[in-house]
């Protein structure tokens, strides 16, 4: 029994640390189960780097990312490295992983191939020279913060067949003034927002165009998540009728917001949803709202007051001490 025993935490003990690193050149990787490899770390110059197809032999798959959070092994290779001007990803690479270029602050010019799959969280996060973004055809996954936080930002393009966009990857990308997306590839562009067709959810707007009073379109039902996450520049908002949803986060911590109403039809509202707007002073919701989250209106303005014929609105200022009418 204690045989047993002692090899079960032998194997776990073995299981929990991470392979050795080989070499080749610049790069250091290690092998995956399929027969290709993950890039786990780089000892370059930087400048125009360029992701290598082949390592060793064998074809890079993957670059970067966290592997094991519990305990604590983390490949994320590029983070923060200010020496990288521009990247250009082989042909074969399937995953950039978390974080794995997060912070890489002076790249201006970046090219994905066209066998990327998945752009994990954080990947390009503050990577805030870049400019130009073209998501690839085959990616089929965008992560959470993927690119949040390039403020140069001006051009979007996703070529992505129905891909899944978790929350919005793109926040603060405050000069962002062009998004594209080929018809009939799950996305389409409404007055320069990008619009998800299978439920008309408002995904991300074009920040760099938005006026001090915005009207959302008619077309759209929901607002993602984090849609319009640290918009500045934006004083008041309008819902129409057909938005029945706003999301988590999704006008949270608007700087120069003071004002926001919903017409009838909206029905929730979700969490954060107009939390931390320090500026926000008069909201108006519709008696259609059944559904507000506790958190919806934290952090606002200490002279905030809501208009609404709700009762869950009603109930939830009483409980926050929030002025209503």
């Amino acid at each position: 029994m204690r045989k047993t025993i002692f090899l079960l935490l032998l194997a776990a003990l073995l299981a929990a640390i991470p392979a050795l690193a080989d070499t080749d050149g610049d790069f250091e990787y290690v092998l995956l189960d399929d027969g290709t490899c993950k890039i786990t770390g780089y000892t370059g110059p930087g400048g125009d780097l360029i992701i290598p197809s082949t390592l060793g032999g064998y074809p890079v798959s993957v670059v970067g990312g966290i592997i094991d959070i519990q305990n604590g092994v983390q490949y994320d290779v590029f983070e923060g490295n200010k020496r990288i001007t521009s990247l250009t990803v082989s042909e074969g690479v399937r995953t950039i992983g978390n974080y794995a270029f997060k912070d890489c602050s002076n790249m201006q010019a970046l090219s994905l191939p066209s066998s990327l799959e998945r752009i994990e969280a954080f990947a390009f996060a503050w990577c805030s020279a870049l400019t130009e973004i073209t998501i690839p055809g085959n990616v089929a996954f965008v992560g959470e913060s993927a690119f949040t936080g390039i403020f140069s930002l001006e051009s979007l393009t996703i070529e992505a067949d129905h891909p899944t966009l978790y929350q919005n990857p793109f926040t603060y990308a405050r000069k962002l003034t062009q998004i594209s997306a080929p018809a009939g590839r799950g996305y389409v562009i409404v007055d320069g927002a990008l619009v998800r067709e299978s439920d008309r959810c408002l995904v991300c707007p074009a920040y760099g165009l938005l006026p001090e009073a915005y009207t959302l379109p008619d077309e759209v039902e929901k607002v993602e998540e984090l849609a319009f996450f640290g918009c500045r520049g934006v004083k008041s908002v309008a819902l129409p009728g057909s938005v029945r949803e706003i999301g988590f986060g999704s006008f949270s911590s608007c700087e120069d917001l003071t004002a926001f109403t919903a017409e009838d039809g909206l029905e929730t509202v979700g969490a954060y949803a107009l939390g931390g707007c320090l500026l926000l002073e008069d909201v108006t919701l519709p008696g259609t709202v059944t559904v507000i989250d506790g958190t919806a209106l934290s952090g606002c303005s200490g002279n905030l007051r809501v208009s609404s014929a709700s009762q869950a609105v009603r109930d939830l200022c009483e409980a926050e001490g929030i002025a209503h009418d």
